[in-house]
């Protein structure tokens, strides 16, 4: 099972202009297998905007094996499985784990990390420059943002990433998210870079495997 950017993008799309709401999040469309709260109003936390945007972009494409089971990992409402939110999508086949955590992770990777107070946060690599800079897209209340937005480059106004994000002082490196979430667990997205330079026009290789297969961008 793979996704595309262009999915994750649309689906984005409905999650701009969103706030944060901790205790209370709700979904812009609803996930197969489970029935959730809808919006209005707009808002999310960080495990629910992670849901909603990978698990309803894969939903675009056909049927994803998503469950009330798989919600409740989604939204670690387990405690004894602290990293289920990144741990479901690898077992329903929409990421593949990372590791080591030596260097960044590809673009649209997604992350569970914990500090060494206690606190947790579900997030998503959207991008990398130079395999050391990364943009980092996620639902907070903290770093400027109230709601979906690029942590220190503000809220979301377009499912396109900030212009030249990268030369920003306020653009994170890995080795400070790494140091600010000593608990970490990443997994990359399944992407079909093949679908994609489809969709974009381009020519594909004479020798392109029939299908596409999950090329990690």
């Amino acid at each position: 099972m793979t996704l595309t950017t262009t999915a994750l993008r649309e689906q984005l799309e409905l999650y701009l202009g969103w706030s944060y709401d901790l205790h209370d999040p709700r979904y812009p469309t609803q996930l197969p297998g489970v029935r959730l709260p809808a919006a209005p109003p707009r808002q999310t936390n960080c495990c629910a905007f992670v849901e909603g945007l990978v698990v309803g972009a894969a939903a675009r494409a056909g049927e994803v094996p998503w469950s009330l089971a798989a919600h409740n990992r989604a939204m670690i409402t387990d405690a004894a499985h602290r990293y289920s939110s990144v741990e479901v999508l690898v077992d329903v086949g929409l990421a593949e784990r990372c590791s080591p955590m030596d260097s960044a992770p590809p673009a649209w990777s997604v992350c569970q990390g914990w500090r060494a107070n206690g606190h947790g946060h579900t997030f998503l690599i959207a991008d990398v420059h130079e395999g050391t800079r990364v943009l980092i897209l996620e639902a907070n209340c903290a770093y400027g943002l109230n709601g979906v937005g690029w942590r220190g480059h503000g809220m979301a106004q377009a499912s396109s990433p900030p212009a030249l994000w990268y030369r920003d002082s306020r653009a994170w490196d890995w080795d400070r998210v790494r140091a600010t979430y000593p608990g970490l667990k990443v997994a990359a997205l399944r992407i079909d870079r093949l679908a994609e330079l489809v969709d974009a026009g381009d020519q594909l290789p004479d020798d392109a495997p029939e299908g596409g297969g999950s090329i990690r961008s």
